[in-house]
């Protein structure tokens, strides 16, 4: 039991009495038993904790509809992070950087010319206010916010419901590093690090991981899959220089863990 309350000076009508002894500290709950009690104060301790600013998540932009304010060169490089992962994206601003033009000739995105308003809003699952205007991306994240959209700031990340991480992916590989805006020259940092850690090889070691996966998981026991996997994804972290012996050593490392099943 948190003890957060103790130090709160609530009026008659909440829980919580100042100068009540143990016993009526909580006069309200009185008709309560212990157990409900106890229920109902961790549950009001629950609403006091500290909770993280942002939880990583990986989304399907191919179901979304995607709007971007903004035309500049921070809007250009959102739409170079976007573009690859859906075909739904939709530019609005009075105007653009020529770097755009590229994009729209290829058809990887739509653009219309003109001014923001909350109509634009209409059908969009996904907003990223990237304008050069704070005064205009506050008032995106605060219409996106009243119609449920989710939204991202590049002016005020606190204004929106998400940040985009540093991040690259290669294939079936991707990492993202975050400092929660603190620092995004040293997540960028982290993340170049990273990649070079993690080259091409470690990525076709990686496809082959999953080129397997059916086969042994039907041979495999399940109550050793877990820990099989495990040590074979160490394999690949030992770097064995071609997919061949990767293979021969996942068909002995299989070997053993069938020979251990009772």
């Amino acid at each position: 039991m948190c003890d957060w309350w103790k130090r709160l000076s609530w009026n008659s009508q909440t829980l919580y009495q100042p100068g009540c002894g143990a016993g009526k500290s909580f006069p309200l709950l009185r008709p309560f038993g212990s157990v409900k009690r106890k229920a109902v104060l961790e549950a009001f301790c629950l609403n006091q904790r500290d909770f993280m600013n942002s939880f990583p998540i990986a989304i399907n932009l191919a179901k979304m509809n995607v709007l971007l304010v903004g035309g500049g060169k921070v809007a250009y490089r959102k739409i170079l992070k976007l573009y690859s992962y859906s075909q739904n994206i939709q530019i609005i601003a009075p105007r653009i950087i020529d770097p755009f033009n590229h994009l729209i000739q290829k058809n990887q995105i739509s653009f219309i010319l003109k001014d923001y308003d909350i109509n634009d809003l209409v059908e969009i699952d996904l907003c990223i206010a990237a304008t050069d205007s704070p005064e205009i991306n506050k008032q995106i994240s605060s219409d996106c916010n009243k119609n449920k959209i989710w939204c991202n700031s590049v002016t005020n990340p606190k204004d929106g419901h998400f940040i985009f991480p540093a991040f690259f992916c290669s294939e079936s590989l991707t990492i993202a590093v975050s400092t929660d805006g603190k620092s995004p020259s040293l997540a960028r940092i982290i993340k170049e690090n990273l990649e070079k850690q993690y080259s091409e090889q470690f990525t076709l070691a990686l496809n082959i991981l999953g080129e397997l996966r059916e086969t042994y998981n039907t041979r495999i026991p399940a109550s050793l899959r877990k820990s099989f996997w495990e040590e074979a994804s160490h394999l690949i972290l030992l770097k064995i220089e071609t997919p061949d012996r990767l293979k021969d050593e996942i068909k002995r490392l299989s070997l053993k863990f069938l020979s251990s099943d009772p």
